[in-house]
């Protein structure tokens, strides 16, 4: 249980973030411009935007959920440092580049400019959608981890998280985003790192962790290269499906485009994605080998089966609740760490979330043109409303199931057909905005009713996911008999549901890690098909629209129809504006 010293240390860290939050909203600029708002004025820190973007990617679900996956699953996980780095090359060399010449407010304006404001929209109200569902998942973490060393409900703590962030997020804008981020790194950093340190301690040192888990085959599927897309833990799994699942949560999504437009130039940008991917490496590396160092430990009494803990996702808090238990501060910090990943995700989702349904939704269908004072106070509102409406989730997500498996599987269907679109208007110059919207479209029905049939299954105990080996044979007043001493009855291993399993359609039975990757795929080919179809209704494409290493597939010819398309549009745009000043005119 926490002591006062534990007690301490997060009430200081809580402060701490408020107080950057009260400073940035109270003093200086106090944010009374939708630029200052949304952007912090075009001058944030190189470091501090690289940071801020990996915190707030790798949240608590990281913090959490990669030991838990670990130590039920294996090292497989450790691929995804090669899956930060391939996504820093994406955003640098194919995405990136397009929105920072364009200088956009919110990333789904560039669909709007590349298609037309039907596929925006469709794209907005997928991006909201999302992250609607996925930031009670991030409050619930935190509420979750407090609980099991506290004692207190999940749900309580829940709220009381949820109402410090959107406090601090109202008042200070992205530049208290940014800057509560680069603190709460600090906090996670020094946590994990000394979880690991008394991890290695309790195990015995590094070689005996490594024993430990290659004869607990938890290392074994590191060298498993076979390219069966049904196995849900293996290389390819954790390298080509979570590269595009974290493409889509960073470099076409608006949390991670919006920071990383807030510098100045655009090699400022491309700095920043290096600390970022240097940040989430270091971190999740770190969570990996938590995981192995709790396999470790209970290689011989799994505490899900000796009833000490109800789910393994709440195994990282009982481990250190034994192995720091004594050690003043240490708890605490670690719940503090856990804390600011998830305040980290959550402050900056809303602050994305309410500049695209203002930006997007509301703004071009204000009857005037307010004051920047006033804008920028309708942002803090629009982030109150949506904090609110996001914490009265909350108390769905333990119904849920497993956290990593519940992220992805979440937000597949919604973010491979979002990637798929920018990716169709990035790089392909001949897509056109037919093939986008219905591309996106088909694309989701086809992967959420993937996803969905697959749960039905799931729940059925028809399709199952086995797990390592566990054992109970150092526990100590356990029953043990042939079933339990391998396997916990409630992990339900394939071998009760042979049969069963085998009559499942090939497609259900494919990983959850490639949900987003199929949505992408089924996007761009549909999108390339319909396009093909539709090339009469396509209009001229600007260069400044496709991405740096495709532009050269945009002929002088296509390039010279854009400027005669533009210039006539202009034309009719000034000759619309002169209409309706006429009239106003006339009517006085």
């Amino acid at each position: 249980m926490l002591t006062i010293y534990d007690y301490v240390i997060l009430c200081a860290m809580l402060l701490i973030s408020v107080a950057i939050g009260i400073y940035f909203g109270c003093f200086g600029t106090k944010q009374a411009t939708t630029n200052e708002y949304l952007h912090g004025g075009k001058k944030m820190g190189v470091i501090a935007v690289g940071v801020s973007v990996a915190v707030s990617h790798f949240s608590g679900v990281t913090m959490m959920a990669i030991p838990a996956d670990v130590y039920r699953f294996g090292a497989y996980i450790i691929f995804i440092n090669l899956s930060a780095i391939l996504v820093g090359l994406l955003s640098v060399y194919v995405y990136l580049p397009v929105f920072f010449k364009l200088q956009i407010t919110s990333s789904y304006e560039y669909l709007a400019k590349r298609f037309d404001n039907r596929t925006k929209q469709l794209a907005v109200y997928l991006y909201l959608f999302s992250e609607i569902v996925f930031f009670p998942m991030l409050a619930y973490i935190p509420a979750l981890a407090f609980s099991a060393t506290s004692g207190l409900s999940v749900n309580l703590t829940a709220f009381v998280v949820c109402g410090l962030c959107i406090f601090y997020t109202t008042i200070g804008g992205l530049k208290t985003v940014v800057w509560t981020d680069f603190f709460q790194f600090i906090v996670i950093m020094v946590s994990v790192t000394i979880n690991c340190y008394l991890g290695l301690k309790e195990s015995g040192g590094f070689m005996s962790v490594w024993k430990t888990a290659l004869s607990g085959e938890r290392l074994i599927n590191i060298t498993d290269f076979n390219v069966d897309l049904t196995r849900q833990n293996s290389f390819w799994a954790s390298t080509v499906g979570y590269t595009v699942t974290m493409a889509s949560t960073i470099v076409v999504h608006q949390t991670g485009v919006q920071k990383y437009l807030s510098v100045s130039k655009f090699r400022h940008c491309i700095w920043s994605v290096v600390y970022s991917t240097f940040c989430k490496c270091a971190v999740s590396t770190l969570c990996v080998f938590i995981g192995l160092e709790i396999y470790a430990k209970y290689s011989d009494c799994d505490p899900l089966i000796s009833n000490k803990i109800k789910k393994h996702d709440h195994i990282l808090p009982y481990f250190l609740t034994e192995v720091a238990g004594q050690t003043p501060g240490i708890l605490g910090l670690f719940v503090a760490s856990i804390f600011s990943a998830a305040l980290s995700s959550m402050s900056s989702l809303l602050n994305s979330i309410a500049g695209i349904i203002y930006n997007d939704l509301i703004k071009k269908r204000l009857k005037k043109e307010y004051s920047e004072l006033t804008q920028s106070n309708i942002l803090k509102v629009l982030v109150i409303l949506c904090g609110v409406a996001c914490t009265c989730l909350v108390f769905l997500i333990e119904h849920l199931g497993p956290l990593l498996a519940l992220n992805v599987a979440l937000r597949g269907p919604i973010n491979g057909p979002l990637l798929g679109m920018f990716t169709l208007g990035v790089l392909f110059p001949k897509a056109n905005s037919e093939g986008a919207f219905y591309g996106g479209l088909i694309s989701i029905i086809c992967v959420s009713a993937l996803m969905i049939l697959t749960k039905y299954y799931e729940l059925r105990k028809v399709l199952v996911y086995p797990t390592k080996p566990f054992s109970v044979d150092g526990c100590e007043n356990v029953f043990k008999n042939s079933s339990t001493n391998s396997i916990h009855p409630h992990l339900a291993n394939f071998t009760t549901t042979t049969s069963a399993y085998q009559e499942v359609p090939f497609f259900l039975k494919l990983s959850f890690h490639y949900y987003t990757l199929l949505g992408g795929i089924l996007t761009i080919f549909i999108g390339v098909l319909i396009s093909g179809m539709t090339a009469k209704s396509q209009n001229p494409v600007d260069e400044d629209l496709i991405s740096p290493i495709c532009q050269k597939f945009v002929s002088k010819e296509r390039h010279k129809k854009y400027d005669e398309f533009h210039e006539k549009e202009s034309r009719k745009h000034l000759m619309e504006v002169n209409s309706e000043q006429n009239t106003s005119l006339n009517a006085v």
